[in-house]
């Protein structure tokens, strides 16, 4: 028989199941990551909390269930998607995401509203108010993933050394 994994990138967990190939789910999980506050308005979390929970829930899903690794077929993912994830060259984490609750760009949001319209905003619009958080600046010569697309990465470079489950 064959098995999915489904995985979720929440807010403040990865919830993940298992399912045959009838939908009938055979076992989840969900793992806690924390929220970073630096400062007032700020709101944060490290990738790597997400990478690892995501991991230990991918192996407590499979040993959990008695599947055997090989009749997994497919991992489905989805996520929040106003996560960003800052990388250098490499792929590698600059800085602590900024997650959708993040409300540091807010007067230059009130300032674009005003000139732009509220619904005229646009990623590159985005990374232009970052441009003054150095950290952010340096990224952006490189890139910004989403959420559900740097753990799409991780996943799949990670998955073909096959030590994620």
């Amino acid at each position: 028989m064959a098995y999915y994994i489904g995985i979720d990138l929440g807010t403040s967990a990865v919830k993940m199941l298992m399912m045959d190939n009838n939908g009938e789910i055979i076992k989840s999980v969900s793992k806690e990551y924390p929220l970073y506050f630096p400062q007032a308005g700020w709101s944060e979390q490290n990738p790597e909390d997400w990478w690892q929970a995501c991991l230990n829930g991918i192996k407590d899903v499979v040993k959990n269930s008695k599947v055997n690794a090989s009749d997994i077929k497919g991992i489905g993912l989805s996520g929040q998607m106003h996560g960003l994830v800052l990388v250098d060259k490499d792929c590698n984490v600059i800085r602590n995401s900024i997650i959708w609750c993040d409300q540091r760009t807010e007067k230059q949001c009130r300032n674009m509203d005003k000139s732009m319209g509220r619904y005229r905003i646009t990623g590159k619009d985005t990374a232009e108010r970052l441009k003054e958080d150095r950290a952010c600046s340096k990224a952006l010569k490189y890139s910004i993933l989403r959420k559900d697309s740097f753990m799409n990465k991780k996943i799949t470079e990670e998955g073909n050394e096959g030590n994620y489950i």
